[in-house]
């Protein structure tokens, strides 16, 4: 027991300032190769645009590393690739994947089928996400709706997040409301939710907002007249 207990001490003894530097500096030098590695990354993804362009994750891996020996496979360095793919879509670069040929990476550009593919891109990753989610609403003894609506609440009450949460809910809202199908039930849980007060204050909202848009119309049709 005695012997152990020395060795944590030992385990929680501070760094020096010297091995402190070192590894302030090997972060240093890491941040800058990984910065290197995503931007030389990005220019060969924007080389490959296109479904009909795709290319495989190996085949990335040689264009950023360099070839290896026929028939020799680094699967550390196609995890070590898949990150920095990921990490290019989260600054938004639209990286979709080809699935069906190879699932290979292609930048997607404004064709049809360019989006069509980074549609079923997104949903691959919804998909992972309500997988994710199964498992944790288990774990907590939870529906999995229940689950994803108390973690939506708990984000938008994070005051570190509200603008940023309230900007995402603004989109969300007139996301549902611009579909006919999905603004009548939008409709039917905030009317059931809202007090009259609030049901009073929505009515005079949607009334300022008609009057505007009527003098809005006015206006252009007066514009019109002159311009003809």
């Amino acid at each position: 027991m005695v012997k152990r207990k020395r060795k944590r001490n030992r385990r929680r003894k501070p760094m020096s300032r010297k091995a402190a530097a070192k590894v302030a500096a090997i972060r240093r030098a890491g941040k800058h190769v990984v910065k290197d590695e995503l931007d030389a990354l990005r220019k060969i993804l924007e080389s490959h645009k296109g479904p009909s362009n795709a290319v495989s994750n190996a085949g990335l891996a040689a264009a950023l590393w360099g070839e290896l020996l026929q028939g020799q496979r680094d699967i550390a360095r196609e995890r070590k690739l898949r990150t920095r793919v990921l990490q290019l879509r989260k600054s938004g670069c639209p990286i979709a994947l080809y699935i069906g040929k190879g699932n290979g990476y292609f930048w997607a550009d404004g064709s049809a089928e360019s989006l069509q593919a980074l549609r079923e891109t997104s949903e691959m990753f919804d998909h992972r996400a309500d997988t994710s989610h199964k498992i944790a609403a288990r774990l907590v003894g939870m529906d999995l709706i229940d689950y994803q609506a108390q973690r939506a609440a708990a984000k938008i009450d994070d005051e570190a997040e509200q603008e940023k949460q309230e900007a995402a809910l603004r989109t969300f809202v007139e996301r549902v409301t611009r579909n006919p199908l999905t603004m009548k039930i939008f409709v039917r849980v905030v009317g059931e939710r809202m007090s009259e007060d609030e049901k009073a204050e929505l009515e005079a909202e949607r009334a300022q907002l008609a009057a505007l848009r009527a003098k809005i119309r006015e206006q252009l049709a007066g514009l019109m007249a002159l311009v003809a």
